[in-house]
C-alpha cells in the first residue's frame, strides 16, 4: 500500500493534515488526533498489508481506527494497494486527471534513445533514472569491455534496450 503518486504529508495544523500539494488534487483529512496524525505520517513510505497493524502499533493508534482511516483514504484515492505504480491503471488515471498523458508520455519516453558518455559516478546515476523513468534505450560510450553502462543498466532494468541499430542518433 502507498500513497498515490508519491504525494507529501503535511501537517496543517494540530488535528488537521493534508496529502499532496497540488491545489486542486490534495486531500485534507481533519479530526485527528496527535496519534492519527502520526499514523498518516507512516503512509508516506510504502506499507504491507500487515504494516497497517504495525504502522498503528507504532503511532498509538487503535487498530480499527487505523483500518478505518486506511478505508476512508482508500475511498478517496489517495491510496494505492500495489506497490508499484502502472501507467495502465490507477496510476495513470491520476496523472491523465492533472492533464499529463501518462500513455502517451510512457510510449514516447519508451521510443526515446539517449546516450551517456563516460562511466563516472553521476553518468551511472544519471542512466539508473533516465532507465527507471521509462526511457527505452540508453546507449553507452564505451563498449561493456572496456567497462560501459550495459552490464549494470541490464541487471537493474531486463526491457531496456542498450544497443541500437547502425546510424542510430540518440
Amino acid at each position: 500500500m502507498r500513497v498515490r503518486g508519491g504525494c507529501a504529508i503535511l501537517w496543517r495544523q494540530q488535528g488537521v493534515s493534508q496529502i499532496g500539494t497540488s491545489p486542486g488534487r490534495r486531500t485534507i483529512v481533519s479530526d485527528l488526533s496527535l496519534a492519527e496524525q502520526r499514523l498518516l505520517d507512516e503512509f508516506a513510505r510504502n506499507l504491507e498489508t500487515t504494516g497497517v497493524y504495525r504502522a498503528a502499533r507504532r503511532s498509538r493508534v487503535p487498530v480499527a481506527r487505523a483500518r478505518q482511516i486506511v478505508a476512508d483514504l482508500e475511498r478517496q484515492g489517495v491510496l494505492v494497494a500495489s506497490a508499484t505504480s502502472e501507467l495502465g491503471g490507477a496510476d495513470g488515471v491520476y496523472w491523465d486527471r492533472l492533464g499529463a498523458d501518462a500513455k502517451g508520455r510512457g510510449a514516447v519516453l519508451s521510443q526515446a534513445v539517449l546516450a551517456v558518455h563516460g562511466v563516472s559516478a553521476l553518468a551511472q546515476e544519471a542512466a539508473l533514472w533516465l532507465a527507471e523513468a521509462g526511457v527505452g534505450t540508453i546507449l553507452s560510450t564505451r563498449s561493456p569491455q572496456d567497462g560501459g553502462l550495459a552490464p549494470l543498466l541490464s541487471a537493474r532494468f531486463p526491457a531496456l534496450r542498450t544497443r541500437a541499430p547502425l546510424r542510430t542518433r540518440p
